[in-house]
């Protein structure tokens, strides 16, 4: 039950595109934390990554990222460094609750982050009791802050909303940073919480609202202001506790990289940053949402190292999540629900090839054999129907026969639709409906080749056990042996499918069918021309007498002096059939290659309308020329 909740969690937030929070890795001597997500401008996506420990003491270039997106490394750009101007506004409640021991930490924990932040940033103070007010202009001068946070008084009421829409307005600089403190909810602010909310939206900054934990504290706000801007909730157990949050916060504040990269499809992606420098590594991951919208508003890209045309290829690439097409999931797995009790039916307990004999027999087993026993009897039976009055039952039965396969013509055609019924649900789950399609009609298509290949086979080892087979029926004849007996130590001596034709013969003449026309069907069935000859040696000799073995023995001749002709012009053709195998796998193969060594290589070709078109008329060409091919070689004989 747990692992079912766990899946259906997971699965809810993908179908959703809710932003899972960011989730920190270290190595042991580093460590890095997505701090915020900026899709705004999406297809373009910003992401904010604090690096802690070994990486934040050295400066980081552009080749120690990578961005790696559902799973597959995306070009990106280095677009926010450290050394960029900051500002950083503290926001602190300096309501009538944090009179005491709460304003004394919160002074010593505001005085230990400015200690800690490099000297070029810039801070400034706003505090809020009944009204928001000015503590400090925004400034580099650090001792300046800490002066103003010494003096620092408590009183009235949370004016919090207030204090949120003012500090919006005070930001010069390009990269902001807000820091809240609050302890309690709102109470007399005129603004709302859902204005607040859109002011730090407004700022296009980082957030974090640190709550001191009382009974007055308003978690649920505090999380939307922080969700807001992609910020974060630093909840402090007691004021004891955040001079630890405010140095948190501190560290990640001095080393902050940006980095930005085109998202190439639209919905819940999982991201992970690795940061890599002199043999220390770190990575951070997150889940985001990339806005449909926004995605198809945007006209060009802000990465230095991206192409122009990423947003076509993201509209082209992207496809929707399955909260977008909510009828696949249920549809599909009914659909492999069905089609996997189908095929186990249909393999584990398929009905023998009926005789005349048993037609009674078997409808009777069929009336008792259950309610899905029963379902299966009947799908065969509507394919059964169908094949009649379409007019393919009997060439259908005649492949299958060829082929040497015990199946009735509806047991075929409903195999084959449950098998890709099943592919067709894969597909669904995989890629979607297309995927789906594909997937279904290489089934169908395949199956098709299948059993052209295995007719073809069966025919070739036929032709091949023949001069074998004709030496053995004259050797029986010159023993005294009639013709029946003579067939009959075929069936016992020769390999299959010689052996089990043979068989067959036997079994409908003792049935009262004529060996002539049993002969003659079995020619067909084999598709022999050389098996055709010997038949009417056969019919010659039940007509007008003779040395049926003599007659064998010629034909056998005729037979090997054919073989050895058409063996000697394969060899001469091995060749061509060789390039032509060569010459079609090469550029599929050299596809393949690249595609897994170079993604980025064959991206230039894949990406592009004018590449998709020339792989689609390169294809049309290989397969002509294949066709052509394979026409050139073929042994007509």
């Amino acid at each position: 039950m747990r692992l079912r909740l766990t899946l259906l969690s997971a699965f809810v937030a993908v179908v959703c595109g809710v932003s899972a929070p960011a989730v920190a890795q270290t190595s042991g001597e580093a460590a890095a934390t997505i701090t915020r997500v900026d899709t705004s401008n999406a297809p373009n996506v910003t992401l904010t990554v604090a690096v802690e420990g070994a990486l934040a003491s050295q400066p980081l270039d552009p080749s120690a990222f990578t961005v790696v997106v559902s799973g597959e490394e995306e070009q990106a750009a280095l677009v926010g460094l450290p050394t960029d101007p900051i500002e950083v506004q503290l926001v602190l409640d300096t309501s009538g609750s944090m009179r005491g021991a709460p304003i004394d930490a919160a002074r010593a924990a505001a005085s230990q982050l400015v200690d800690r932040l490099p000297a070029s940033v810039s801070i400034g103070v706003l505090g809020f009791g009944d009204a928001p007010y000015t503590i400090i202009d925004a400034t580099t001068d650090h001792d300046a802050v800490r002066g103003a946070l010494a003096g620092v008084q408590v009183g009235g009421e949370t004016a919090m909303y207030d204090a949120v829409v003012a500090v919006s307005q005070r930001f010069t600089a390009e990269r902001r940073v807000v820091v809240l403190l609050t302890d309690g909810a709102d109470t007399v602010s005129a603004a709302t919480l859902d204005a607040a909310s859109g002011a730090l939206r407004a700022t296009a900054g980082l957030v974090y609202v640190v709550a001191l934990d009382t009974p007055e504290t308003d978690l649920a706000a505090a999380q939307q202001l922080a969700d807001s801007a992609g910020g974060h909730v630093e909840l402090a157990a007691d004021p004891s506790a955040l001079g630890d949050v405010y140095a948190s916060i501190a560290e990640q504040l001095s080393a902050l990289y940006e980095v930005s990269f085109v998202a190439r499809s639209t919905g819940s992606t999982g991201i992970v940053v690795r940061i890599s420098a002199d043999g220390i590594s770190a990575e951070a991951e997150t889940r985001v949402s990339v806005p449909v919208a926004a995605a198809d508003e945007a006209t060009t890209g802000t990465l230095p190292a991206v192409t122009a045309d990423a947003n076509a290829r993201s509209e082209r690439v992207g496809s929707p999540g399955l909260l977008e097409r909510n009828w696949a999931l249920p549809f599909a797995v009914v659909a492999l629900f069905v089609a996997l009790l189908l095929a186990a039916l249909l393999l584990t307990s398929r009905p023998a090839r009926p005789s005349q004999l048993a037609v009674t027999r078997e409808i009777r087993r069929a009336s008792r054999g259950g309610a899905v026993k029963n379902l299966t009897e009947h799908a065969m039976g509507v394919a059964e129907g169908y094949l009649e009055r379409s007019g393919r039952r009997r060439g259908l039965e005649a492949a299958l026969e060829n082929g040497g396969i015990s199946m009735r013509a509806g047991e075929a055609v409903v195999l084959v639709v449950t098998f890709a019924f099943g592919m067709f649900a894969v597909g669904l789950l995989a890629g979607g409906p297309i995927l789906a399609l594909v997937l279904a009609a290489l089934v169908v298509g395949g199956s098709h080749l299948a059993l052209t290949m295995r007719v073809e086979r069966r025919r070739a080892r036929f032709a091949e056990q023949l001069e074998q087979t004709l030496p053995l029926m004259a050797g029986g004849l010159r023993a005294g042996f009639g013709i029946m007996q003579a067939l009959d130590s075929v069936a016992e001596d020769a390999e299959e499918p010689t052996a089990g034709e043979v068989r067959r013969v036997i079994a409908e003449t003792r049935l009262g069918r004529d060996l002539g026309d049993a002969l003659a069907a079995m020619a067909d069935r084999v598709g022999s021309d050389d098996f055709h000859w010997v038949v009417e040696a056969i019919d010659i000799h039940r007509q007008v007498g003779g040395d049926l073995a003599e007659v064998l023995d010629k034909v056998a001749e005729t037979i090997r002096d054919r073989n050895r002709i058409r063996r000697h012009i394969e060899a001469l053709s091995g060749e061509g059939k060789l390039s032509a195998l060569i010459l079609f796998a090469l550029p599929v193969g050299l596809f393949a290659y690249l595609s897994a060594v170079n993604p980025d290589y064959i991206k230039e070709l894949t990406g592009r309308g004018v590449g998709v078109a020339l792989l689609l008329g390169a294809g049309a060409l290989m397969v002509v020329g294949g066709l052509w091919m394979r026409r050139i070689i073929r042994l007509v004989f």
